[in-house]
């Protein structure tokens, strides 16, 4: 596959516009930032996020899974469905505040 410089370098050989549609590098998240808002919940309002009823529920299934020894896969699923969740309440969280 040819890399960016070498497309471009055919398009200006073939007398061909030049096509700016792609991005050659990450450009960063600040364009979907509203600016001054908190980009981190404070800690005392993380802490609160330990009181959801699910995140509780997947947190002792993953410490039960790890108990019983059960497979690595199995209980990667698991930690990936609490940090899913986790994630899923810091955003709400930080939305509403």
């Amino acid at each position: 596959m040819a890399n960016c410089s070498s497309v471009a370098g055919m398009r200006a050989f073939l007398d061909e516009e030049a096509d700016h549609r792609e991005v050659e590098y990450f450009q960063g998240l600040e364009q979907f930032r509203e600016q001054g808002l908190p980009c981190q919940l404070p800690a005392a309002e993380r802490d609160k996020l330990q009181d959801d009823s699910v995140l509780g529920e997947l947190q002792q299934n993953l410490r039960a899974l790890r108990l019983e020894g059960a497979p690595s896969s199995t209980i990667n699923e698991a930690q990936s469905r609490l940090s899913t969740r986790r994630t899923t309440l810091e955003r709400e969280a930080l939305r509403l505040y």
